[in-house]
């Protein structure tokens, strides 16, 4: 069966670093599996500010949904979508693609514990958001509804002292 996995959670919460450790893992099996992970991110441009600039970040996640699509059309066996996902909004065109296109849909969310995670987190976001910022995202996480139809996990965030 193929699979999406669609991560979600705060900046700096570790979606990416679990992104890439699903893809290493699988590249380390006998047998091959292809996998590929797709970010907004990857489609930004150099130094600019993209949470003042609201068609730069729709031309991004447009870019990243294109992409999306295409590694489906692929075939490829697992896909990642590693963007934050804090609204129902944004993860509902991923999970009626995947359902269209014939893959399982599985929303891992990386739930922050409280207030200590979050400054964790905003100190780790490798895109530079401020501690509101990421509290912002923080609370649309906690607030939001996921649809019960939906396959969905949620996940604490475990940090070491050195992940500052």
């Amino acid at each position: 069966m193929k699979n999406v996995f669609i991560l979600s959670g705060a900046s700096g919460s570790g979606k990416s670093f679990y992104a890439e450790k699903m893809i290493n893992g699988c590249h380390s099996q006998s047998e091959k599996v292809s996998a590929v992970v797709v970010s907004a991110e990857d489609h930004r441009c150099p130094d600019s500010e993209v949470l003042s600039d609201f068609n730069l970040l729709k031309k991004m996640q447009q870019q990243c949904f294109r992409q999306f699509m295409f590694s489906m059309q692929a075939g490829f066996d697992l896909i990642f979508v590693d963007n934050a996902n804090t609204t129902a909004i944004e993860i509902a065109p991923y999970v009626m693609a995947s359902d269209f296109f014939g893959y399982e849909h599985n929303i891992i969310t990386f739930q922050c514990r409280g207030i200590e995670d979050v400054r964790v987190a905003a100190a780790r976001s490798g895109r530079g958001l401020s501690f509101d910022e990421v509290f912002l995202q923080h609370n649309r996480i906690c607030d939001r509804r996921l649809l019960p139809t939906w396959n969905f996990v949620d996940v604490s965030i475990e940090y070491n002292t050195s992940d500052v």
